[in-house]
């Protein structure tokens, strides 16, 4: 029969060797102390020559001027934290369904923007409303979802409450209102790399923002949508169920939205010359 394990020494050390003490001075301390020390100042020394027309002098400026560019092609975070970062709650940019919405505090607030975005895509001519009876009998209709988010300064401040409404993709039939989905997208390594370059070589960067891009597309066949909830038509009332909204844009959450987004622009670059 195996002996009781004694609990109050199964634990300790069972080697006979003397345990060493660590060397304070070492080699190998000093060169740790060293490297740290330099990690320290290599941040803290960013030199403001411009390295395109003037050259590194010394090894040790080559040394901390590849380190800063280094830094900046990963936005500043290589050796240090953004103060900012810090003042961002976990609660800050919040997303909702529309039955998650009517649970919040702040739900009084959310139907004034999704008056606005419904106004949006109704200016624009985004669809059109039509009876059911208008649909094909082999075509089947998707339903409408929303999406809503508290929008927040990097501070962490509100800045506005945030309705998109979107349709849902994943019923709609491939062959009959949707065929390519393929868009690329770009990598943000490239992005931050363009920008560093421009930086050095003082080339002047622009951007700009897309206002309900992707709805800026046709489609290429009509797609059906149920009307949004919460959303009644105008004199129908509870008859509203009674019509659906006809897609005639390319509005978010459609599957051959990238697509269709990606093939837009593209017409649109090289017809003014960039490619």
């Amino acid at each position: 029969m195996p002996s009781i394990i004694d609990l109050a020494t199964a634990g300790l050390r069972r080697s006979t060797r003397q345990r060493s003490k660590p060397e304070r001075f070492g080699f190998a301390s000093i060169l740790t102390r060293v490297c740290a020390f330099g990690l320290v100042m290599t941040s803290l020394w960013a030199p403001n020559h411009d390295t395109a027309r003037f050259p590194p002098d010394n090894l040790a400026f080559a040394t901390v001027n590849g380190f800063q560019a280094a830094n900046k092609c990963f936005d500043g975070t290589l050796n240090c934290l953004h103060h900012m970062a810090l003042a961002v709650g976990k609660e800050n940019n919040e997303s909702y369904t529309f039955c998650e919405m009517l649970k919040q505090p702040d739900a009084h607030l959310f139907p004034e923007a999704m008056t606005k975005e419904i106004q949006d895509h109704e200016q624009r001519g985004h669809w059109e409303v039509v009876p059911r009876s208008d649909k094909p009998r082999h075509e089947k209709s998707i339903m409408a979802i929303w999406s809503f988010k508290r929008k927040r300064f990097p501070d962490g401040c509100l800045n506005k409450h945030k309705a998109r409404l979107c349709a849902h993709g994943g019923m709609q039939t491939w062959g009959i209102n949707y065929w390519e989905t393929y868009a690329p997208t770009v990598n943000w390594i490239s992005v931050r790399f363009l920008l560093v370059v421009a930086e050095i070589m003082n080339i002047e960067t622009q951007a700009i923002d897309f206002v309900l891009a992707f709805p800026q597309t046709d489609l290429e066949v009509p797609v059906y949508m149920e009307l949004p909830a919460g959303i009644e038509l105008s004199g129908h009332g509870a008859s509203s169920l009674q019509f659906l909204l006809k897609l005639r844009k390319n509005i978010y959450g459609l599957r051959n939205a990238s697509y269709n987004w990606h093939q837009m622009l593209k017409k649109g670059l090289e017809d003014r010359g960039f490619v």
